[in-house]
């Protein structure tokens, strides 16, 4: 909902064309400004224009190894603990997996760095889906995800460290 203030840091990340790599839109994430955890409002992110066809966030371009993360703060953890000639990109919607095909140059290798929504969530069988169309052409694709439901990569990182 538009029309109020939230006085707070915010992490701000732009979002390209996978083909054209023109901005397409804005994901804002609202922060607590003591913990800069997401902030306790109704709707502490937000998407600002437009998602379609695959648009990402490029952290990392590498040639070795593809990690995909469905949010920012995912990926940026995903890209702390990996080495510097791989890509790390965020979709910013699990959705956007699917359409990781029309990127240009991928890297023969390929891992989905999954949130942990549960075996049954929707979001698993949209991973499932995208791994699947890779494998069959031809790239070696795997799922990695936490081990505990209702987690991602980011959670073990600040949980764990890397």
């Amino acid at each position: 909902r538009f029309g109020y203030y939230y006085r707070a840091p915010v992490l701000m990340v732009a979002a390209t064309h996978p083909m054209t790599h023109e901005i397409q839109a804005i994901q804002v994430i609202y922060l607590n400004p003591k913990t800069a955890e997401k902030a306790s409002l109704e709707t502490n992110k937000r998407i600002i224009g437009c998602m379609k066809f695959g648009a990402h966030v490029v952290l990392q371009k590498g040639t070795s190894h593809l990690y995909i993360a469905e949010g920012p703060e995912t990926a940026l953890s995903i890209l702390e603990a990996t080495p510097t000639n791989t890509s790390v990109i965020a979709s910013l919607s699990v959705i956007n997996f699917t359409h990781l095909s029309r990127f240009n140059h991928l890297p023969k290798n390929i891992t989905f760095c999954a949130d942990n929504d549960g075996p049954n969530a929707p979001p698993s069988k949209i991973v499932e889906k995208a791994a699947h169309a890779l494998t069959e052409k031809n790239y070696q694709v795997q799922i990695v995800q936490p081990k505990e439901t209702k987690t991602d990569f980011n959670d073990v990182h600040r949980m764990q460290g890397i």
